[in-house]
């Protein structure tokens, strides 16, 4: 049987990881890290972000939640280029923070996820539209598994709008997201 604390510790020591590779800059090398209670885990090389022409891999996103109610967002992401499952593919961590949200009674939830999004050039003005979909964690009175789609664009170099809907066994999450590029 899956247990989920587990599941979310993986989550959240992947995240911590990747932010410790991050700090390194843009040229980290690839690092294996052993987080406790989890196998180990290989951090890919970091290169330019492929949702921004920034080249920083970091983006900030905030929006609102809409169903099953409304509730306000904010968090981050942090582009994996290099963790793919195929050409046109790559990996993205993202951590968001729902405030309110009134689940069950939690107010403030935490989703943790792992993703991997196809990017196309064919959008307006050749800007990039993606879609993917990813894996984690709900955490806040308790952990539950979490699977999620995306669907965004990037409006200019800078900035970004996406739509995820979440799918775990308390409700269906539709979240609209605008993204900051650093």
């Amino acid at each position: 049987m899956l247990n989920l604390n587990k599941v979310a510790l993986v989550a959240s020591g992947l995240l911590v990881c990747t932010a410790g590779a991050i700090a390194q800059g843009p040229t980290a090398e690839t690092k294996v890290a052993t987080v406790p209670l989890t196998s180990t885990l290989i951090l890919p090389t970091l290169n330019q972000a492929k949702g921004s022409t920034t080249g920083n891999p970091i983006s900030l996103h905030a929006g609102v939640m809409v169903n099953p109610r409304g509730a306000a967002i904010v968090g981050a992401d942090v582009d994996l280029p290099t963790l793919s499952v195929g050409s046109g593919w790559h990996g993205r961590a993202d951590v968001d923070f729902i405030i309110k949200a009134n689940l069950g009674g939690v107010n403030t939830l935490t989703i943790a996820t792992i993703d991997q999004l196809y990017y196309s050039s064919n959008g307006a003005n050749g800007h990039n539209v993606y879609w993917g979909g990813g894996l984690g964690a709900l955490i806040g009175g308790g952990a539950d598994f979490d699977a999620k789609l995306i669907l965004g664009t990037e409006l200019t170099s800078k900035f970004g709008a996406e739509a995820n809907i979440h799918f775990n066994k308390r409700n269906t999450l539709i979240n609209l997201l605008g993204r900051l590029h650093f």
